[in-house]
């Protein structure tokens, strides 16, 4: 009976599948044959120059831009939720999930921040040629945003800390992760996996997405191999890494 529906399930599912293969196909060659007259009408040179155009200055005022649009909105929420815990009684749960939850985006924020600064960072790189400079304000904006980063993520961490006694590990330890992944009881733990599941899933379509994106822009603007080889050097690592993961963790955890 189980084989039965083992097979009745594929047979289920493949029309499904061969049909998303052939509109797949059939869409790709239509982007392709656009973009292929859009290459022939100069439209590639034209989005090239615009970003000729924008690059240096982008690279140029990036890094405190971002501290501006991201850094300081996080800042902003740490003070609001240090406010509001002064103000718990260690007892209001809803307080307390709001000022969790609250920090969390001020985690997000402040770690994209660090992100774009080293985008940033490698932008002057390539469009800030000639100007040592510039290149070192940028370096020296790095490490201000680097720190600035690092701190406010230690204050965050010693806020929840405080919220959850349990909690161990400090931003500034080299094994905080682990540290702090050991200090979360079950119910953390396996919310921490659902989450990490998630984002091996979501991370898995975005590098297929990514892919083709690439693939396409190297028609219109012949970007080349490199960028398609790091998206899938990183879909490769990514799933090498979570699939050994997974069979080290099923020894030490056999299913039933």
């Amino acid at each position: 009976m189980k084989h039965a529906a083992m097979k009745d399930e594929k047979k289920r599912a493949f029309p499904k599948f061969l049909l998303l293969i052939l509109v797949s196909g059939l869409i790709g060659g239509v982007l392709g044959f656009f973009l292929e007259l859009s290459r022939s009408q100069g439209l590639p040179d034209a989005i090239s120059g615009t970003i000729q155009r924008l690059m240096p200055a982008a690279a140029r005022w990036g890094i405190p831009v971002t501290l501006l649009v991201l850094y300081l909105p996080a800042l902003l929420i740490y003070f609001r939720c240090k406010s509001k815990y002064t103000s718990w009684d260690g007892e209001d749960e809803d307080l307390a999930e709001q000022i969790e939850q609250s920090l969390s985006w001020g985690l997000l924020l402040s770690g994209l921040a660090m992100i774009l600064s080293l985008f940033f960072l490698g932008a002057g790189l390539v469009y800030l040629v000639g100007q040592p400079i510039q290149l070192i304000v940028n370096a020296g904006a790095l490490l201000l945003s680097l720190l600035l980063v690092t701190v406010l993520q230690q204050k965050i961490v010693e806020l929840t800390k405080m919220m959850n006694p349990e909690k161990r590990g400090s931003v500034y330890d080299l094994n905080f992760k682990k540290k702090w992944m050991d200090s979360c009881d079950e119910a953390e733990q396996k919310q921490i996996g659902q989450a990490a599941y998630h984002a091996f899933q979501f991370t898995s379509n975005f590098c297929a997405a990514l892919y083709v994106l690439l693939f396409f822009s190297h028609i219109m603007f012949e970007t080349g191999i490199l960028p398609i080889f790091l998206v899938l050097l990183i879909w490769g690592v990514m799933l090498t890494s979570y699939t050994l993961e997974c069979m080290r963790l099923s020894k030490r955890h056999p299913l039933p």
